[in-house]
């Protein structure tokens, strides 16, 4: 049951973290392509995918703690969402949920209007 750890930069991403965000949509393009493949050779492996946010890991919290307003989420109870996530051969697993689904839902919805929310979560004097 392979998992592969993605973010929420992987699907929207944010300023000031260009390579971060192309790493993380390379995992997704990788890992999506590598279902589909492994599904049309019949093969029964299947992936999941863990779209994360801000989780309070010490490199997380020391890249970008004070640069954002919002909180971290505990790395705990990610770690279980991941693993049955996995285990339950889960597609695809958001941590936190409620920060992430409905931010990519709109951002397919209203993708202006999502540029101008997120922008408001980041501290500029600390960044600039």
């Amino acid at each position: 049951m392979p998992t592969s750890l993605s973010s929420s930069q992987g699907r929207v991403p944010g300023p000031f973290s260009v390579s971060y965000a192309a790493a993380k949509f390379a995992v997704e393009g990788f890992f999506t392509s590598l279902r589909t493949e492994l599904r049309l050779r019949n093969m029964d492996l299947p992936i999941t995918v863990a779209v994360l946010g801000y989780i309070d890991t010490e490199m997380a919290v020391k890249s970008v703690g004070n640069k954002i307003t919002q909180k971290p989420s505990p790395k705990e109870e990610c770690a279980q969402r991941i693993v049955r996530g996995g285990v339950l051969r889960y597609r695809e697993v958001f941590y936190p949920y409620w920060a992430l689904k409905p931010t990519l839902i709109y951002r397919e919805l209203l993708p202006d209007l999502m540029d101008q929310v997120i922008g408001y979560g980041y501290r500029l004097e600390n960044i600039l």
